[in-house]
């Protein structure tokens, strides 16, 4: 699939799409995208009005999670992101509609490290769970060592651009 907006093409794709007059579903296809394997599920129904149903997931470095911020939508965040997370994207909307579409998302991060590009202490062994739409993200209970001491973090952000951060 070629021409999708911040993806660009959709490679190797593989598994079963069922489909009829009023739609098509599929509960396990997968393909690459930017280089890593991803599994979606979804629908998409009435061809006339379509309305989607997607649910993305894929296993994926944070170098390369941080690097398609970056090419892709011109997110630019000066640390080094080091270590693994797991991504999952859910869409529902209706592409005709005016309406916003529903987005969803969560990244878990296992093992992660940021190493800031100044001259700051690398915060090392991050772990939890960031929930985030198109616009926010929130998080409770981001566990993390910076200075060999342990700490945890609950916060919400506002706006990606210009944002408002609320730690606790």
């Amino acid at each position: 699939i070629l021409g999708v907006k911040y993806v660009q093409d959709i490679k190797a794709i593989n598994g079963i799409v069922n489909f009829d007059n009023l739609g098509l579903t599929s509960k396990g296809l997968k393909g690459d995208i930017l280089e890593e394997q991803v599994v979606a599920k979804g629908s998409l129904k009435d061809f006339a009005d379509p309305a989607l149903d997607i649910e993305l997931s894929s296993l994926i470095p944070l170098k390369r999670l941080q690097a398609g911020l970056k090419d892709r939508l011109n997110i630019v965040i000066p640390l080094v992101v080091e270590g693994n997370g797991r991504i999952s994207v859910s869409y529902r909307g209706q592409p005709k509609a005016k309406a916003l579409p529903e987005v969803l998302g969560a990244l878990e991060i296992e093992g992660g490290k940021i190493i800031p590009e100044i001259a700051l202490p690398a915060i090392e062994d991050i772990n939890g769970k960031i929930n985030f739409t198109y616009n926010s993200a929130q998080w409770q209970g981001l566990a993390f060592n910076l200075w060999d001491a342990g700490y945890t973090t609950s916060g919400t952000m506002a706006r990606f651009i210009n944002p408002d951060i609320l730690l606790e």
